[in-house]
């Protein structure tokens, strides 16, 4: 058997989360620092412990996607699936992982907006918006349960649909881990009209800010023109600070709350005031041009 039609063991052991986060964490935070950025290591060491527990989680979510192969492929034989994006072509490794990152962006996208939209997910997707101080750690900082719905509502339907092969899957964890962890970072950066196409620090900002007035924005995790066709867009304004955080002004301070994601455990925080992040030098696109309502 084709071992790419097969239970993608080695894809999912491309796909841990371990050796990429840990090297894309370091240097973002490496960015950081060379910014000058005000984050503390205090506002880095919660975030941090979160992130150990979210990887053991994703490794539990390997197994139990292994199951559910084996479990699948006893009912279901499928003559043309998966289809393999990274096979038979000229350039094929390039394309096959631009094209999973795409498709995987617009099934996040859904399922972010949904996060946001029902109560259920959205408690333990607000430990994830609870950061007042939100630099790179702030991508580690989820609950452990977002690790499992990933899993099994995008990463095991996208891998029944479609396969990569373990160097080109390598290849997608360490893109995507690089650009999760930079677009979190407190780093005075945006692309100017390209942050209409990629993510950028400043661009993902507003989706972390604490000012209920501006709305919820910028649900996409790679590619904002899937916010901007569903007009869900807001693009970075230099002039304006953002403050992160819930809009109530409250946080979780410890590891249990963290944990539990339980609202009676939030405590009121004094958001540090962020300086307006100016427009870097490679850049003179007027943010009116660009800028949206930022609502739903």
């Amino acid at each position: 058997m084709d071992p790419m039609t097969s239970i993608p063991l080695e894809q999912l052991f491309a796909l841990s989360p371990l050796l990429p986060w840990s090297l894309a964490c370091v240097a973002a935070m490496g960015a950081e620092r060379m910014a000058g950025s005000s984050a503390r290591w205090a506002d880095r060491r919660l975030n941090l412990a979160a992130g150990a527990w979210v990887i053991l989680a994703m490794g539990v979510c390997q197994v139990l996607l292994l199951v559910l192969f084996a479990l699948v492929q006893k009912v279901v034989h499928p003559d043309h699936l998966p289809i393999v994006l990274d096979r038979g072509y000229p350039g094929a490794a390039v394309v096959g992982a631009l094209l999973w990152i795409v498709l995987y962006d617009l099934a996040y996208y859904a399922f972010h907006r949904a996060q946001h939209k029902f109560a259920w997910l959205w408690r333990f997707h607000a430990v994830h918006h609870s950061d007042p101080a939100m630099n790179a750690t702030t991508y580690a900082r989820q609950h452990v349960l977002e690790s499992v719905f990933q899993s099994v509502l995008i990463l095991f339907p996208m891998l029944l649909l479609f396969r990569l092969s373990s160097d080109t899957a390598l290849v997608v964890g360490l893109l995507s881990a690089a650009l999760q962890f930079w677009i979190h970072a407190d780093v005075r950066v945006h692309y100017g009209r390209w942050s209409t196409i990629l993510a950028s620090p400043l661009q993902h900002r507003w989706h972390h800010n604490r000012d209920q007035q501006y709305g919820e924005a910028n649900f996409a995790g790679v590619f904002p023109w899937i916010d901007v066709l569903l007009r869900t867009y807001r693009a970075p304004d230099p002039h304006i600070r953002v403050d992160t955080g819930l809009f109530d002004g409250t946080t979780w301070n410890d590891m249990l709350g963290l944990l539990t994601a339980d609202p009676a455990m939030r405590a009121g925080v004094e958001t540090r005031a962020n300086d307006a992040h100016e427009m870097p030098s490679f850049s003179s696109v007027p943010m009116e041009a660009l800028r949206g309502d930022g609502r739903d």
